[in-house]
């Protein structure tokens, strides 16, 4: 075997060992896909049934509201024939009513606001970002770290958004925090076990 022979060979086995890590590469970036299509998926099932359980309070609430309202303008009308039947001025009358009026226009405008705010409030920012971030992902050993991490800022998104948007108790909204981390650890840790299998 001469010189030629051996720098062939040298040159086989370099391209062999590029077409392998070119082969790796590919099912690497394959694996990384289902994990971002999965987590996407996970994301959205659960803060959606979050959500729409927290809407459907909402709506409770809003119709709970109306119906309040609707029996203050009852009572109100009662006052009204009276103090029409009564000798107060004119002029009383009017600025009582207005008052009145004034007050109950208030309460539901600020709620119904609350309710617009829940319908167009951009719900799913940080899942997003998170799914993006996925791309930049290296080494492949720091998988979990990564993810413990945006988890965390991922709860922490959905505790402020508790805390500003829902009318929740503490505890309740501190119990379903708990619940949707464990929920999220648990996915991602069954996919990262699927993953290095």
């Amino acid at each position: 075997m001469d010189l030629e022979d051996l720098k062939r060979m040298h040159s086989q086995s370099l391209r062999n060992l590029y077409e392998k890590q070119e082969e790796l590469k590919s099912l690497q970036n394959a694996k990384l896909t289902i994990i971002k299509e999965k987590l996407y998926s996970d994301v959205n099932i659960i803060y959606r049934n979050e959500y729409s359980k927290y809407l459907r309070e909402d709506e409770d609430l809003l119709q709970k509201l109306i119906s309040e309202k609707q029996s203050e303008k009852q009572k109100l009308d009662i006052q009204l024939e009276k103090l029409e039947k009564s000798n107060l001025p004119r002029q009383r009358l009017a600025k009582e009513l207005q008052l009145q009026s004034e007050i109950r226009t208030k309460k539901v405008l600020q709620y119904e606001n609350k309710y617009k705010d829940l319908e167009n409030a951009d719900d799913f920012t940080l899942s997003q970002q998170l799914l993006a971030d996925i791309n930049t992902l290296k080494p492949l050993y720091s998988v979990l770290e990564y993810y413990e991490k945006e988890y965390a800022k991922l709860a922490n998104y959905f505790h402020h958004i508790n805390q500003k948007k829902y009318s929740v108790a503490p505890t309740k909204r501190s119990s379903l925090n708990l619940t949707f981390y464990f929920l999220l650890t648990l996915t991602i840790l069954i996919l990262l076990s699927d993953f290095f299998s």
